[in-house]
């Protein structure tokens, strides 16, 4: 495809597209909106301990972030002692349910554009497609595989949760997977939905669209060259601060 087949119909997305050798995406709530299903599963594996989180708290204090960390902070805050085993327990726990879940009707959660934008990327000359995702490779293989979305062979290059020590917004993650493709970090384009992932991406020196679901929405964006509602062709963009 040649590089001046734009994507992206406002000319301030399209150009920073455009410029772009390496498109790095990330997974939970940027591919698949799946912050709903997220809270559903913990909330079920926290039911023993008398713990409902509201959207509200999955918004503020686990949307974006490690599992592990914002799981020993739940616990904290309501005074469970725990050990890191325990923790890990109940992580692995809620990511059983959580793959239980979406596994039966994935593609309903796939966000707008996303497979387009994906597939457009793909066919550019010159440009990699890279994954950048503190989840697990199950977990990929359960969103992304043959029976998810049927995309994980679309990425050049993939980083988990279990190729890095340090987690978003620890910049280590874009770091490696830059590395991996061979580009320059700021001639990689970041798609990101969550305010700590959008800050990993700045502190790699990266420019980054900012595309906040319903659970992100009132996180922090400022280092985001753009945000944006959706990644189809005609996303707007909603800051209003370089013209939509």
């Amino acid at each position: 495809m040649p590089e001046d087949d734009v994507y992206f119909r406002n000319p301030h997305l399209g150009d920073l597209l455009r410029r772009a050798s390496s498109v790095i995406l990330d997974m939970n709530g940027l591919i698949v909106d799946d912050e709903p299903l997220q809270l559903r599963a913990m909330n079920d594996v926290l039911a023993p301990f008398r713990i409902a989180l509201t959207p509200s708290d999955w918004a503020d204090r686990c949307a974006g972030r490690r599992s592990e960390d914002f799981t020993r902070m739940i616990l904290t805050q309501h005074g469970l002692p725990h050990s890191n085993a325990e923790v890990s327990d109940i992580v692995l726990k809620k990511n059983e349910r959580y793959r239980s879940l979406i596994s039966r009707s994935i593609t309903d959660y796939a966000r707008p554009g996303v497979l387009d934008l994906v597939a457009y990327v793909k066919n550019c000359d010159r440009k990699t497609l890279s994954l950048a995702t503190t989840a697990s490779p199950l977990e990929v293989e359960t969103i992304l595989g043959g029976r998810g979305l049927g995309i994980e062979g679309e990425f050049d290059y993939i980083v988990t949760g279990a190729d890095i020590t340090r987690h978003k917004p620890d910049p280590e993650i874009y770091q490696r997977v830059a590395t991996l493709s061979g580009a320059p970090f700021g001639r990689c384009l970041v798609f990101e939905d969550s305010g700590p992932g959008v800050t990993a991406a700045s502190r790699a020196g990266m420019p980054c669209i900012a595309v906040p679901n319903d659970s992100t929405r009132g996180q922090e964006f400022k280092a985001a060259a753009f945000i944006v509602g959706d990644l189809t062709r005609e996303a707007r963009i909603l800051d209003g601060s370089c013209g939509g």
